[in-house]
């Protein structure tokens, strides 16, 4: 195969061969990134939850909150409990998701730069270190953080207003409709900014510039691109009803070893799925 033959427009099935390909070729670094994003996931979010005073259970790179720690009230000797109790332990569980959803944001902004940094030298015949990779995905962060916050930004200014016209109608027709606007709505947008952080690790583009240019990029592949998501999601959604199965027959029969093989088995396809989806 030409180096020419790497830049010409793919097809649906072709796509998917590229994806392996390129997989194959840089897996180790791929799931390095990818164990690092988690490693770093895990640690932040144990010293968060020592910070926050040990009231969250950690799992993965996110928080269970355990209602019987943080949803408790303080009785008094007259039986009386106290609210005030109830909403600081909420409060702290809502700064704590919070602080942790930021982190995980950045984590994995840092993470996708750095995977499509491999990728873009793989193009090229090329294979930076890691160091390399992260070092540059790093020195990129701010924008790229500030490109997911201008997309949050924009999705909730659409949004908004019609989830608003759509709770306060009493119509439950006009509802329905709009929830399903509003989806594909957010689906078309996903697809649309869907190289944005490509556009801000290889061209250089700044938080505003890289979404104009991913809308340049994808425009006329709506369908293509669509089709491509939506299969690997339902690849993500069979994985994720599958987990979810070993995890519900752990906890409904007390198993603790299928509980605890469910949550290795989640672990393992989170790493995976972080790896591959750069790409």
């Amino acid at each position: 195969m030409t180096d020419a033959d790497y830049f010409r427009p793919l097809g649906f099935g072709t796509t998917f061969g590229r994806v392996f390909q390129v997989f194959g070729d840089r897996w180790k670094a791929f799931l390095a990134i990818s164990f690092v994003w988690y490693a770093l996931g895990w640690i932040f979010a144990i010293l968060l939850n020592l910070v926050m005073g040990n009231d969250i259970t950690i799992d993965g790179f996110s928080s269970a909150f355990s209602s019987g720690t943080i949803m408790t009230l303080e009785v008094d000797e007259s039986g009386s409990s106290s609210e005030n109790d109830l909403v600081m332990a909420s409060a702290d569980a809502r700064i704590f998701y919070l602080i942790e959803v930021f982190i995980y944001y950045v984590f994995t902004a840092v993470a996708h730069g750095a995977a499509i940094w491999i990728i873009a030298h793989w193009y090229l015949h090329q294979e930076p270190s890691l160091l390399v990779a992260f070092g540059v995905a790093t020195d990129k962060c701010w924008t790229l953080i500030g490109a997911t916050l201008l997309l949050a930004v924009l999705t909730l200014l659409v949004v908004l207003p019609v989830m608003v016209i759509a709770f306060v109608s009493n119509d439950e027709a006009v509802i329905y409709v709009l929830l399903f606007l509003v989806a594909v709505g957010m689906c078309i947008f996903s697809i649309l900014t869907y190289v944005t952080y490509v556009a801000v690790m290889v061209e250089g583009k700044g938080s505003w510039d890289s979404i104009k240019r991913s809308f340049g990029l994808t425009k006329g592949n709506i369908g293509k691109i669509f089709c491509i998501v939506f299969l690997w999601g339902i690849v993500k959604f069979v994985l994720g009803a599958i987990i979810t199965m070993v995890l519900f027959y752990g906890v409904g029969y007390g198993d603790s070893h299928l509980l605890y093989f469910g949550k290795f088995l989640d672990t393992v396809v989170g790493i995976f799925l972080l790896a591959i989806a750069p790409v």
